[in-house]
């Protein structure tokens, strides 16, 4: 990789960090379904998760509306 460059789902995280309304170190990127740096991409934090992907102009755009990731949400449980 050239000095200067990086990959193109590194721009991910502060994208995300406006869109979801969440902090940029609690927004974890991961490849949906291994297609590789160009391909989709999950961005995950403070509860949310949305896709990303390329627009023909190599921007990151959301693919569907920010959506609540009810795996991170823990039930209460209710301890009397």
């Amino acid at each position: 990789m050239a000095l200067g460059c990086m990959p193109r789902a590194a721009r991910i995280p502060a994208k995300a960090a406006v869109d979801m309304e969440c902090p940029q170190a609690q927004i974890t990127v991961m490849e949906v379904e291994q297609q590789g740096d160009t391909g989709p991409h999950w961005a995950m934090g403070c509860g949310k998760k949305v896709v990303y992907e390329l627009d023909n102009r190599g921007e990151w755009v959301v693919n569907a509306p920010v959506v609540k990731d009810l795996q991170h949400i823990k039930p209460q449980v209710d301890e009397r």
